[in-house]
Parts: C-alpha cells; structure tokens; sequence
C-alpha cells in the first residue's frame, strides 16, 4: 500500500516586488534545486539579476518553477499563483518559504482596490440614498444621491483596472534604488485630487440650482 500524494496551489493577494525579493525567491528555490526556470513575457533567466536587462523598470509577468519537485511562482496582471504537485514535506517546506516572504510584500491598500467589497458597500449607500431621496422628496438626500453617483462613475473604472492589471508589480531594480511611493503613484495621486474637485464642484452646483 502507498499514500497517494496531492498536489495543492493556492491564490495569493496583491503584492509589490523589488529585485530583492526575487532575489530571496530565488535562493528558496536553488535550497531544493539549481535547475530553475525563471521566465518574463519576453525572455528566459539564467538568473533574477538578469531582470534589469530586459528593458522594464516594472514587470506584472513573472514565473518561477523547479521540476523535481515541481514548484511553481507565477505572477499574472490579473493573479498571483503558488504551486506544489505533490504536497509532502519537500514541497510543503519551500511552499511556505516562497509565501512568508510574499506576506511581506503584500499591497497595504490590496483590500480597497482589488476587492468588490468597497464598491458593493457604497452601492448600498448609494441605494439607501436615493430611496430616502424618494421617500422623503428632500433636496438634501436628492444631492447626496447625486454626488455618490458621479463618485461611482469614476471610482469603479479606476478600481477594475487596478485589480485587472495590476495585481502583480515587480520593480526590477533594488528596493533602494527605486521610485519612492509619491513618484510611483503621482498620477494616481493627481486623478483622485481632480476627481475630489470634481465632485465637489458638481455637489456644489447642484445645491445651488436647487436652492433656486
């Protein structure tokens, strides 16, 4: 008789990766075996320190594997995925390396802007809102409504293409010499101000056209 083994994956939540973290995936990987494949869209490594050659200073594609056991890390625009074939101790014991070191990548904000939860909760608001706008026939909750509306309208696009394309960022130089958080997010940073302005502005004009 022999116990069948299984194999087992699992989905990991956002994370931000410098080289260094590569780095320290790498060495986990090489405990096990020296054949490692480590791949972009665009090339196949001999080695992570190859990553700043290939002419991206930000990479979402990533993956690592080894065959014998077959371990695999691959990074996606979209998911971040952790994979044994057979879940012994071998394989279990490099599986969680590989994810205490990505639990200290993970993104501070992940749960905002690559969950549903934030958006479903305003929809509630916004629905609250607009049946008390109904009920009541107050201007108050009319341009409550309204403005919760407009923020919506530019929340949700933003917040889908954060969870669909940007699940996975890889810097590929050093932690210490890459973009600080302000220069990384900078247009980001200036479309939420644009959009707070806007809405402000807009809340601002329908008090006045109503008042009248």
């Amino acid at each position: 008789m022999r116990r069948l083994t299984r194999s087992h994956s699992e989905d990991l939540k956002p994370v931000l990766l410098y080289r260094d973290d590569l780095e320290e995936i790498e060495r986990i990987f090489k405990e096990v075996s020296d054949d490692i494949g480590i791949r972009t869209d665009e090339f196949r490594l001999d080695a992570v320190e190859e990553v700043e050659g290939i002419g991206h200073s930000v990479i979402s594609s990533l993956k690592f594997d080894i065959s014998n056991p077959y371990v695999s890390l691959e990074f996606a625009p979209s998911w971040l995925r952790l994979y044994i074939s057979r879940d012994d101790n071998e394989s279990r014991g490099v599986f969680e390396k590989i994810k205490q070191v990505l639990s200290k990548c993970k993104r501070k904000l992940g749960w905002i802007t690559h969950s549903h939860r934030p958006i479903f909760l305003g929809m509630c608001v916004l629905g609250l809102n607009m049946i008390e706008a109904f009920w009541f026939m107050e201007r108050f909750f009319f341009i409550g409504a309204i403005a919760a509306l407009v923020f919506y309208v530019i929340l949700i696009p933003l917040t889908e293409h954060t969870r669909l394309k940007q699940h996975c960022i890889i810097y590929t130089n050093k932690k210490e010499t890459s973009p600080s958080f302000w220069e990384r997010n900078k247009d980001q940073l200036a479309m939420s101000v644009i959009s707070a302005v806007l809405g402000a502005l807009i809340f601002w004009g329908i008090s006045v056209l109503v008042k009248r």
